[in-house]
């Protein structure tokens, strides 16, 4: 963490996730140990079925810390907020079961002062991430940056022109509905390579390959 704050800067916001690999004093005697190159936030940092064990690192630590796994629904929510476990929670649509979902968890924790970070997840395509996009373009509560899998999104069935990141930045569709415009030519080729292939078929080596 040293290395890559001495390389990018201040001006960068960096984040750490734990991916609920350590116990609650472990997390708090690593975290602390980075409290110089300004984290970003934490992301569950503890197993995520113990929110008492994240409300203690979240006490002990500089850096904010996110809850991902332990928080999926607005009841979920509203425990993290009762046991003041964490001041971010990051989650996808995947992860709420929809539009409808996130859109009531993050009203649910607009309420209770925390803020949302869309979580990207692997298997998603360009489809997913932009009806992510809309709907965190409609949340006001949340962080500054979001999760996107960029490698995954590549040579997708999508126009390209609406996955142009520019500075980090991605325009929301303005189009119809979710803005969201299909390559024809894209769908028909992977509608061809399932059909010889299967679901599952050997991964490019290169991102450039066919």
């Amino acid at each position: 963490m040293q290395a890559i704050r001495e390389r990018v800067g201040y001006d960068v916001r960096l984040r750490i996730d734990a991916n609920m690999a350590w116990e609650v004093g472990e997390a708090i005697q690593e975290l602390n140990a980075l409290a110089d190159y300004d984290i970003d936030f934490a992301e569950q940092p503890v197993d995520w079925q113990d929110l008492d064990g994240l409300a203690r690192v979240r006490e002990a630590v500089p850096m904010p810390v996110a809850v991902d796994q332990g928080c999926f629904t607005e009841k979920e929510a509203i425990q993290v907020i009762q046991k003041k476990a964490a001041e971010v929670i990051v989650v996808g649509l995947h992860e709420t079961g929809g539009i409808t979902g996130m859109k009531k968890l993050a009203t649910v924790a607009r309420a209770g002062g925390l803020r949302l970070c869309r979580h990207g997840v692997m298997g998603e395509t360009s489809v997913s991430t932009l009806t992510a996009l809309q709907v965190s373009a409609s949340i006001t509560n949340q962080t500054a940056g979001h999760q996107a899998m960029h490698q995954l999104n590549e040579n997708d069935i999508v126009s390209t022109d609406l996955l142009r990141f520019e500075g980090g930045d991605i325009r929301v569709p303005d189009g119809s509905g979710m803005g969201i415009e299909l390559d024809t030519d894209m769908v028909e080729k992977y509608a061809r390579k399932y059909e010889e292939d299967g679901p599952f078929w050997p991964c490019p080596t290169k991102p450039n390959d066919p």
